[in-house]
């Protein structure tokens, strides 16, 4: 990577990654958030731009080069003070290498230098101003515009080094919203860049998220197996109904044509005892022969007499077994339809189950 590929897109990308260290930090105190817009990237690459200009070396001057921030001010359409205050800049010697040639540096070398530089502002006990910046001190209560970008620069016994060295310094760039700040806002593009890195309270919510569907899937698979269950709980019972209905349908049929049977027996029966009384009536004054026809006649009378009570008593058994089939019928029809309003209810709560768990 060389200067030149410090472009717009680079500088978003490493400007977002600033955001979300300093965002965090704000976090802990209840400050307000930093947003990362085209024109605060512009803003900090111009000061780049013009502190890369006048060579100025941070290590060096142990100073803000305050001119070449109002002139990116200025290009941006942002008040600055013509005395030597520097408004909007926190600046960190970032890196210093011996080669001043290629930079051989990756994306992630300067997302380290941006870490390197946020420990100096706030992990020392000489940074107060700037941590104070970093924290959002200078925020009016609102959140910031900010941007990141770095300026390279060839100096000679840097820090007490030996030698020449390439340093890098870089320049975080905080525009506070309140009026006081701005010249021309049409000079100053505030569309906002998306911030595709998620942050950890971002990542913490979407495992809590995750966690609560999960136990919500799963208490719907729970009720989901329950519903299936009871449905086919349902379902059998149903069909033990259908089976004591079919049964006691058979039943009664079977008392009915015994009840038929043992109406007919009794019918044979009366009418023998009525043609054995007619026999005893007639023979009851006869003589010898009809003494004997008579005393056969009272034999016949007894035996029919019997067989009549017999097939009376059939049918008071048969009466009862029919009204118990009937009972049993009765129960059976209402099993039944319990069964089928339990099963009807079963493949409701089915159904809504499924369709919550999809």
């Amino acid at each position: 990577m060389v200067a030149q590929d410090l472009t717009p897109e680079v500088l978003s990308q490493l400007s977002t990654y600033a955001a979300q260290l300093i965002n965090s930090m704000r976090d802990e105190f209840g400050a307000p958030h930093v947003i990362v817009t085209n024109g605060s990237v512009k803003f900090a690459g111009d000061i780049a731009d013009e502190v890369t200009a006048d060579q100025w070396i941070l290590a060096v001057e142990n100073a803000h080069d305050v001119p070449a921030i109002n002139r990116a001010a200025a290009k941006n359409g942002l008040f600055f003070s013509k005395a030597t205050a520097n408004m909007y800049e926190d600046a960190a010697l970032a890196k210093a290498t011996s080669n001043l040639g290629e930079w051989h540096l990756t994306l992630d070398d300067f997302k380290q230098m941006i870490f390197t530089s946020l420990q100096s502002f706030m992990a020392n006990d000489e940074e107060w101003s700037h941590a104070n910046s970093i924290l959002g001190a200078a925020a009016h209560g609102k959140d910031q515009y900010f941007g990141v970008s770095f300026s390279d620069s060839i100096g000679e016994n840097v820090l007490g080094a030996p030698g020449k060295t390439l340093n890098f310094d870089s320049h975080f760039a905080f525009v506070p919203q309140d009026s006081s700040y701005w010249v021309d806002e049409s000079k100053f593009d505030k569309t906002a860049i998306k911030n595709e890195t998620v942050s950890a309270n971002e990542i913490k919510q979407l495992e809590s998220d995750l966690a609560t569907k999960k136990t919500a899937t799963n208490t719907a698979k729970t009720a989901l197996a329950t519903a299936n269950t009871n449905t086919t709980k349902a379902q059998n019972t149903l069909t033990a109904a259908k089976t004591t209905l079919a049964t006691a349908k058979q039943q009664q049929a079977n008392a009915q044509t015994t009840l038929t049977n043992a109406q007919a027996a009794v019918k044979t029966a009366t009418a023998a005892v009525a043609a054995a009384q007619k026999a005893v009536d007639e023979t009851s004054a006869s003589d010898a022969t009809k003494q004997q026809a008579l005393s056969d006649a009272k034999a016949a009378l007894k035996a029919a007499q019997a067989v009549q009570s017999q097939k009376q008593a059939s049918l008071t058994a048969a009466k009862v077994k029919l009204a118990t089939a009937n009972q049993a019928l009765a129960q059976a029809k209402v099993k039944l339809a319990n069964a089928e309003a339990a099963l009807k209810a079963g493949q409701q709560a089915l159904a809504n189950k499924k369709v919550y768990l999809d």
